[in-house]
């Protein structure tokens, strides 16, 4: 089980700090050691300052951590802005043979949105990408890599521009469309981004409290992102 961090107050940190490879060192012909990557995913840490907790703010971060050092091994906590929409690109567009396909060339316009199937959060859609997919094909879709803290993205996708229907969502980089086609009921992609990143962390190490004025502290926590 992990407890989630809502302290009621947000933070000062320096986030997306440069990311540090997990690696293996591995005894060679002394006196050298090889460093060997141990995985892809990479390790991102988040200081924290909270500059002016009130004292109730305070003892719930003091509970709150002495509780992770018992049982409790990770924490779940949202940063306060919303994940970056993918404004910079549409997605990658193939097609594939499949039996039952359509019998007819279709003209496809599509984009995607990155997406949390858990709270249906979601941010702004991405630029269309277009292709014409022939007799006794489907569409496949490929997304770029999920941005850290998101676990899923949504397709849209429709014949006439400005009329891109919700597909389905994916929790890998692909879609395929099924053979019956694509939905043209369904919502529309939306116009703002709500989507908080789903973050899970480890606790490093806790400031003891400075008191900054008689009713005020300032506390400093450094965290450890995991991935699920």
């Amino acid at each position: 089980m992990s407890l989630t961090f809502a302290p009621g107050v947000n933070p000062e940190f320096p986030f997306g700090l440069e990311p540090i490879w997990n690696v293996d060192e591995i005894p060679a012909i002394k006196p050298y050691v090889a460093r060997v990557p141990r995985g892809l995913r990479e390790i991102s840490t988040a200081s924290l300052v909270y500059p002016a907790l009130t004292r109730r703010q305070k003892e719930y971060i003091l509970s709150f951590f002495r509780e992770l050092r018992g049982p409790a091994s990770d924490f779940l906590w949202t940063p306060p802005d919303a994940v970056d929409g993918p404004l910079h690109r549409g997605p990658d567009l193939d097609q594939v043979t499949l039996a039952g396909a359509p019998g007819s060339s279709r003209n496809y316009i599509v984009k995607f949105t990155w997406y949390d199937p858990a709270t249906g959060q979601e941010t702004e859609a991405s630029p269309v990408s277009t292709i014409t997919v022939t007799s006794g094909k489907v569409l496949v879709i490929t997304v770029p890599v999920f941005p850290l803290g998101v676990s899923a993205f949504r397709v849209y996708a429709g014949t006439v521009l400005d009329s891109e229907w919700t597909q389905g969502y994916s929790t890998l980089r692909t879609w395929t469309e099924p053979v019956t086609g694509l939905l043209t009921t369904t919502s529309l992609a939306p116009g703002a981004n709500n989507l908080k990143p789903a973050m899970k962390w480890a606790f490093l190490r806790m400031s003891k409290p400075q008191k900054v004025t008689s009713n005020r502290w300032r506390m400093q926590l450094d965290f450890l992102q995991l991935h699920a």
